[in-house]
């Protein structure tokens, strides 16, 4: 699994170190990006999901980085499977208006672990979703801090 930044174009293969490619014009980043540690998806708000060419993408909000909560887009690439609370199912898709992520790592298979809650506030219904995806990549758009527009 490669984890990368696109934009700030760090990438992870592997185990080893990132190393970097500026192929778009944002500020690098300051050091060599080896996991996620540094990027908080708790409570992030899922404001959209598409799917095109065995890639899935997830539009987001307030994702931390650091002490900045931005934007971002997450780009699962070369999916090979996706679990939905142990059932394998062919698209990631709100079962709620509203979506926000509970939980989001890699596992030690290398597979990408997302706990999303589903939600509809005008009836109050609410659903927990448990999503497994077995992917060969792991790109991180980050956009900006007020402005949807600047990431995919």
């Amino acid at each position: 699994m490669r984890v990368g930044f696109v934009g700030k174009r760090a990438r992870l293969d592997g185990i080893g170190a990132a190393r970097y490619s500026c192929e778009m014009p944002l500020e690098p980043y300051d050091a060599v990006v080896t996991s996620l540690d540094n990027i908080g998806f708790h409570e992030a708000g899922i404001t959209g999901i598409s799917h095109e060419n065995g890639t899935i993408w997830l539009h987001l909000e307030n994702v931390h980085f650091g002490e900045e909560s931005r934007y971002a887009v997450v780009a699962l690439k070369g999916v090979r499977q996706i679990r939905r609370d142990g059932e394998s199912v062919s698209e990631i898709a709100a079962d709620h208006p509203d979506g926000e992520i509970i939980h989001f790592g890699l596992e030690a298979s290398g597979a990408v672990m997302l706990i999303v809650e589903w939600m509809d506030y005008q009836p109050s219904r609410s659903c927990t979703r448990a999503y497994e995806i077995d992917c060969a990549d792991l790109e991180i758009e980050k956009g900006a801090v007020d402005n949807p527009t600047n990431v995919r």
